[in-house]
Order: C-alpha cells, then structure tokens, then sequence
C-alpha cells in the first residue's frame, strides 16, 4: 500500500507509519518512527528525523529512488 502527501508547503508531518511514502518536493520536515526503509523519487530539500525513543527507527535509512551514485544524495538530510 502507498500513500501520498499532497499540497503540502511547510508542513511537519508526525506519524508512526509502516510503509512506504511518496513525497512530493514541497515538504520539508518529516519527524518520523518508520520500521523499514524510506524511498524518496522526484524530491529535494527534505530533512529527515527521529519521533520517539522506540528502537528500531529507521528514520536514518532514506534511500532515493532517483540518485544511482555512491555518495550520498543531496536531496535530503539527516538530523
């Protein structure tokens, strides 16, 4: 199943999720307690951090769908 974040401009995004989100290029913050992988396609300037004190958060695993090179893409950050 995927959802998708429409219309949104600075807004901050609070929620315990268990799949994956398509995020349009006008949100910026995402507070978040995710168990697998986020994929990112066709974003940038998104930043990423964690909601909660659970383990296993993998709100520092983004991967972007559209960014094949090793280095790590410049579409989002981690804080």
């Amino acid at each position: 199943m995927q959802k998708e974040i429409d219309k949104c401009i600075g807004y901050e995004q609070e929620t315990c999720i268990n799949q994956e989100y398509k995020i349009p290029q006008n949100v910026h913050l995402f507070i978040i307690y995710v168990t697998s992988n986020s994929i990112i396609e066709r974003c940038s300037k998104l930043i990423f951090t964690k909601f909660g004190t659970k383990e296993n958060n993998f709100y520092d695993q983004v991967q972007n769908f559209n960014w094949l090179k090793q280095e790590k893409s410049p579409n989002f950050s981690i804080v």
